[in-house]
C-alpha cells in the first residue's frame, strides 16, 4: 500500500481521473464548435484551471488532494489539442512544417517526469507538483 491507498483503488482512480480527461475532450471540442468560445480563452481557462488545482492538490492532504489531481487531468485534457491548433493558425504553406515541430516539441515534456520523480524522492509528492505547475503558468504566458 503506498500512498494511503492500495493498488486496485489507486487503478480505479486513474481510470476515473482518465475518462474525465476523455469526456471532458469532447466536451471542451463541442463547446468551441457550436458556441462562440474563442479557443485562446478556453485554453486560458483550462490552463488556469490546471493551476487552481495544482495549488489545491499542493496544499491539501489525503482524498481532498487524489481529487484535485483528478481535476487537473480533466482539465488538461483540452491543452494541447488547442496548442497545437492555435499554433498551426495563419501558417498557410508552411502548416506541414509547423505540424511537424509543434508534435516534434511534445518530446520537450519528457523532461517533466522525471524532474517530478526527482522532487517526489527528495521532497513528496505535494512538492513535486511544482513543476508542473510551472508548465501551466509558461503556458498561460
Amino acid at each position: 500500500m503506498e500512498a494511503g491507498r492500495d493498488k486496485a483503488t489507486s487503478s480505479d482512480l486513474l481510470a476515473i481521473g482518465q475518462g474525465l480527461y476523455a469526456a471532458n475532450r469532447f466536451i471542451a471540442g463541442g463547446l468551441l464548435t457550436i458556441s462562440a468560445i474563442k479557443p485562446r480563452y478556453m485554453l486560458a481557462l483550462y490552463l488556469s484551471l490546471c493551476f487552481v488545482f495544482s495549488v489545491a492538490a499542493v496544499t491539501t492532504s489525503g482524498t481532498s488532494s487524489i481529487a484535485m489531481l483528478i481535476l487537473v487531468l480533466c482539465f488538461e485534457s483540452a491543452c494541447f489539442a488547442t496548442i497545437f491548433t492555435l499554433g498551426l493558425r495563419g501558417l498557410g504553406r508552411h502548416t506541414k512544417v509547423g505540424g511537424s515541430l509543434l508534435v516534434a516539441a511534445i518530446s520537450g515534456g519528457m523532461v517533466f517526469p522525471p524532474m517530478t520523480g526527482a522532487v517526489v524522492d527528495a521532497k513528496g509528492a505535494h512538492t513535486a507538483m511544482v513543476i508542473p505547475m510551472m508548465g501551466y503558468i509558461l503556458a498561460l504566458m
